[in-house]
């Protein structure tokens, strides 16, 4: 979705803004490269870089994400209406009084299994 907002971007950049390694980067572009969804460009200013681009099938597919996404946050607001409170809220709050188990309870759990 990197290269949908910002097109364009070398190698360097599109690991910065997708907050990952160049090296995670590299392993992963060969197969977008294959399946033509993206295409790169040697860097007019340095011969060394490439930039990478959406292809128009790239693009597309960049499209139905963000479509789908739509739609489920749309569903999500339904649901969340319906229930009378956010889900994702209730499922924090879960998630923090697990993580809140006394150590000694814990173990006492363990133990009963």
């Amino acid at each position: 979705m990197t290269l949908y907002r910002l097109n364009g971007l070398p190698l360097n950049e599109i690991a910065r803004e997708t907050d990952s390694s160049p090296q995670l980067i590299k392993q992963k572009l060969p197969k977008l490269l294959k399946l033509s969804l993206i295409k790169y460009e040697d860097d007019s200013s340095d011969k060394r870089r490439r930039r990478f681009f959406l292809t128009d099938g790239g693009k597309l597919q960049a499209e139905k994400i963000l479509e789908t996404f739509q739609e489920l946050e749309l569903s999500m607001d339904r649901l969340n209406k319906y229930l009378g409170f956010r889900l994702s809220g209730k499922l924090e709050e879960i998630k923090r009084a697990l993580n809140e188990v006394p150590l000694h309870l814990e173990d006492e759990l363990n133990k009963s299994f």
